[in-house]
């Protein structure tokens, strides 16, 4: 008999989404599936517009974030990875859409082989499917996958990758609660660091996307700017010296990019909170840089200038 595969999509105020989302589910070709949708919450009709799928098709079912879980699309994604059956899990967020063929295409080189997931080609796009953004690259030339997708070479998005569940379930795999962003870098690294066997599809299978109502049209936002930092600073301190020497400065500089960025754009708050988290307990910054960048946090908050101040990396 065929596995059955879990489609989990999570959801906030999508009316206007929603149906679409679903329906690239149930229009599959690999039909042994199940579609469960986890509400955050919603105000509008998103429920609605879920339970005309509910009522018509057994396939798919509604769940709502239980009370006692933080408001957010990992919280919705982990209580649906817990409600699920099947032997192979795809997350979907609600506003974007799988090629009707993405499972079937992907189980085929899954099912009897030693592969913990496989992961596909992504297209980017703004509002209509017409309106192509960009198609993100194939990893098919980096020496590494963890490499790579740690220095941003290519992009595993949660909709991308068919995951086994026995893969998952033994590493203690679930998304960070503390992310609003960047929450998939952070789960594909750790992920990674696994040294799973991975099965790269270069074929176009997955849509993403785009619209002035989701945090990846913003690129400048402050809530961007913190979860980017607090992904990566989670990593860095969870790996430590097992990153190579040259990860580990790769990391280093990301994260102070992260706390330019802020200061630049006036994001006082964030830029206190990555002092305090990354820079006053980082041994590889000297007292002297140190002092520099508390100093420049105050000199772009009352003058709006102060770039000579964190202009260099000083390292002991």
């Amino acid at each position: 008999m065929s596995p059955l595969v879990s489609v989990v999509i999570t959801s906030f105020n999508r009316e206007q989404f929603i149906g679409e989302a679903i329906e690239s589910v149930l229009a599959q070709t690999y039909s042994n599936l199940e579609c469960i949708v986890v509400d955050d919450g919603s105000t509008d009709n998103t429920i609605k517009v879920v339970n005309t799928y509910v009522k018509n098709d057994k396939r798919v079912s509604l769940y709502s974030r239980p009370s006692q879980m933080p408001k957010g699309a990992n919280a919705c994604r982990n209580y649906g990875f817990s409600r699920s059956k099947g032997e192979y899990v795809n997350w979907l967020d609600d506003d974007d859409l799988l090629h009707h063929q993405k499972l079937e295409k992907q189980l085929a080189h899954l099912m009897g082989s030693s592969f913990d997931f496989s992961i596909c080609q992504i297209q980017v796009f703004r509002n209509t499917r017409d309106q192509i953004m960009a198609l993100r690259t194939a990893p098919n030339s980096l020496e590494s996958f963890l490499d790579g997708y740690l220095r941003q070479q290519f992009w595993g998005l949660t909709h991308a990758s068919i995951w086994r569940r026995s893969f998952l379930e033994s590493k203690g795999l679930l998304f960070d609660l503390d992310l609003q962003a960047s929450q998939e870098w952070e789960f594909y690294m750790r992920a990674l660091s696994n040294s799973p066997e991975i099965h790269f599809m270069n074929e176009l299978l997955v849509y993403t996307r785009v619209h002035d109502n989701n945090l990846s049209a913003n690129e400048k936002s402050e809530k961007k700017v913190w979860n980017y930092f607090l992904s990566r600073n989670k990593i860095y301190r969870l790996f430590g010296t097992e990153l190579s020497t040259e990860h580990q400065e790769f990391l280093r500089k990301f994260l102070l990019e992260r706390f330019r960025e802020s200061i630049v754009f006036r994001y006082d708050q964030t830029a206190f909170r990555i002092f305090e988290l990354f820079i006053r307990k980082e041994k590889k910054i000297n007292r002297i840089s140190k002092l520099k960048y508390w100093l420049a946090i105050y000199s772009f908050k009352w003058f709006g200038r102060g770039n000579m101040l964190i202009k260099n990396i000083e390292y002991r």
